[in-house]
């Protein structure tokens, strides 16, 4: 437990995790919150009386001397952290788990165990059938499945995830409770700046967010199935290029555009913004592609750790070429850009 509370601390400081295994232990760990609280910050749903700061304090149990990130405590000089969505009670951890890390899915209990994949079939197209766990309504279950990606068979777990991108709103919640650090303002006096999509967050300030929330960043491979579903179309919406009612991209205008405000070009599962408007943050660090496929099914492969951090998506400031299903890039995971937002994910 103290060496997980050890790495939540790193992030908020701004530094990179650099161990790939490290890296994927602690997606799933330091990001205890009240469920209630992380529903309200994220679909701006519930009790509309509820203090936001209240709600998203963990726990004060006798004994707890100082509190850490979005779900760590000390006790007596002893750290804790508990998985995402669970709060510390009476001397363990309590609540059902809302997001398990990639590789592991939710059993019966509301816990998180290692997912056994099915390898019958070789590398044709398939659905996992999806756990049984309540999502909010801003977010799409995404069963999960093998699908082509970068000449390989991948296959991922089910999941949720985000509609579209998270907003400036949606960030000020978590600002204010005290998690979330307060970002440059890229949209100054623009209508409607409060529905835009939160930019200027580095990666680890993406990822701190997502805890608050009890998720995470999306792995490389869970973005690219929720982009393009099975059928190995080249963009969300399919074959055709793009034009700007479908994305926003160069030549559509300047900077981004309030989430949402491009509906023809939906993916598959119905997720907006895909292509275009901003990049966006995924969990994995940057390495190039595979070169050949060697007809194996790989098992989500998720990259941890380096400098530079993988976006998906293309943004305002992208050719046609670059928001592509398939279109990848490598960004410091410490930049803070005008062109960088991100979406959340949970493991189920």
């Amino acid at each position: 437990m103290v060496f997980l509370c050890a790495l939540s601390a790193v992030w908020a400081r701004g530094f990179t995790v650099r161990e790939g295994v490290a890296q994927v232990r602690a997606m799933d760990a330091g990001r205890a919150l009240d469920a209630s609280a992380a529903v309200e910050a994220h679909d701006d749903e519930g009790d509309e009386d509820e203090d936001p700061e209240e709600a998203a304090a963990p726990s004060r149990d006798a004994g707890v001397t100082e509190t850490r990130d979005a779900g760590c405590v000390t006790v007596d000089r002893e750290s804790h952290c508990c998985a995402p969505g669970q709060r510390w009670r009476n001397g363990a951890c309590a609540g059902a788990t809302t997001s398990c890390a990639p590789g592991s899915t939710h059993d019966d209990r509301g816990g998180c165990v290692r997912r056994v994949y099915d390898r019958d079939g070789g590398t044709s197209a398939r659905l996992f059938a999806p756990a049984g766990v309540p999502v909010p309504a801003t977010m799409v279950t995404v069963p999960g499945g093998v699908f082509r990606s970068g000449g390989r068979a991948v296959s991922v777990g089910p999941f949720a995830i985000d509609r579209r991108e998270v907003t400036a709103a949606e960030w000020a919640v978590c600002a204010r409770a005290g998690v979330c650090a307060t970002a440059p303002d890229p949209y100054g006096a623009m209508r409607d700046a409060a529905r835009a999509p939160m930019v200027n967050v580095s990666w680890s300030m993406a990822q701190r967010y997502c805890g608050f929330v009890g998720a995470r960043l999306p792995t490389e491979s869970e973005w690219e199935l929720a982009a393009r579903g099975l059928d190995g179309r080249r963009y969300p919406w399919g074959a055709r290029a793009p034009t700007c009612s479908l994305a926003r991209i160069a030549g559509c205008g300047d900077g981004a555009l309030v989430v949402g405000a491009t509906t023809a070009g939906a993916s598959p599962f119905g997720l907006v913004d895909m292509a275009g408007n901003v990049a966006e943050w995924t969990l994995d660090g940057w390495a190039p592609r595979a070169s050949r496929d060697d007809g194996r099914v790989v098992d989500d492969p998720v990259v941890g750790g380096g400098e530079r951090r993988v976006v998906r998506g293309g943004s305002f400031l992208s050719g046609p070429d670059e928001v592509t299903v398939e279109a990848r890039r490598g960004v410091d995971a410490r930049e803070q850009r005008s062109d960088v937002g991100f979406r959340c994910v949970r493991g189920l």
